[in-house]
């Protein structure tokens, strides 16, 4: 971890179990967030692997930004959260406007639930920004993927990211609502992980291989990845 005034710093950690905190803010209810920004604060979370939180006391909002400051998540893995009311996997919220930015991320089975507001990633104010990232299996019936309470233009913009609903079970849900996806974005195309269940690396021929940003490319210098293994910091691996 570094810090330096209000800029902080997390690449590489582990983060699992139902009590597990990486950086939590103040004054906030244990439920809000497993690891979050608060106010003024400027973080950046790299090369974290968050599984199995196994959260049945309340909410489970793994990564949160909330009023103001501005959070940077960037080639995190999130799997199998297992919580008995996952809500919102990622949210941005509240009055302060914060920004939260996915880069090469991937979001795997994080939960099966029907509140009416769940979702793998919720808006409920503040700016989001979603780039190269995979949403795969995020919850059942009536589940959102990716979830704004307003439809306005900018309020979440998601370029080259792929959704999909794969074999691996929970079924169903509903990929966007109040976002309208842009350019790049896959839907139901299965990224084909190297085993679902242990390791998210791509297969050959995998639809997010060579389909990120074409204004970014991996750390060897290939056309861009989606996914937690793709982009300029993808050369890492907690898995296995």
């Amino acid at each position: 971890m570094r810090i330096e005034g209000n800029n902080i710093t997390f690449d590489g950690f582990e983060v699992s179990g139902p009590s597990a905190s990486l950086y939590q803010y103040p004054s906030l209810p244990d439920e809000f967030a497993k690891l979050g920004i608060y106010d003024a604060d400027n973080a950046l979370f790299r090369h974290l692997y968050i599984h199995d939180i196994n959260n049945t006391a309340s909410y489970c909002k793994a990564i949160t930004a909330w009023a103001g400051g501005s959070l940077t998540v960037q080639n995190v893995l999130e799997v199998n959260l297992n919580c008995s009311r996952i809500k919102n996997s990622c949210q941005v919220d509240d009055s302060g406007e914060p920004e939260i930015t996915f880069m090469n991320c991937t979001f795997d089975r994080l939960g099966n639930d029907v509140i009416a507001d769940a979702g793998g990633f919720y808006r409920d104010g503040g700016v989001a920004d979603i780039t190269n990232c995979l949403w795969t299996d995020i919850g059942g019936t009536g589940f959102r993927y990716i979830y704004s309470d307003v439809l306005l233009p900018g309020l979440i913009d998601m370029t080259y990211s792929l959704v999909c609903d794969t074999v691996i079970p929970p079924d169903g849900g509903v990929y966007f609502w109040n976002v309208v996806p842009g350019t790049g974005v896959l839907q139901d195309q299965d990224p084909l992980y190297t085993d679902p269940l242990t390791d998210h690396h791509l297969q050959s021929g995998s639809p997010a291989i060579n389909s990120g940003d074409p204004g970014i490319t991996d750390f060897d210098d290939t056309p861009c990845d989606m996914g937690c293994y793709g982009g300029p910091y993808g050369d890492w691996n907690f898995e296995n």
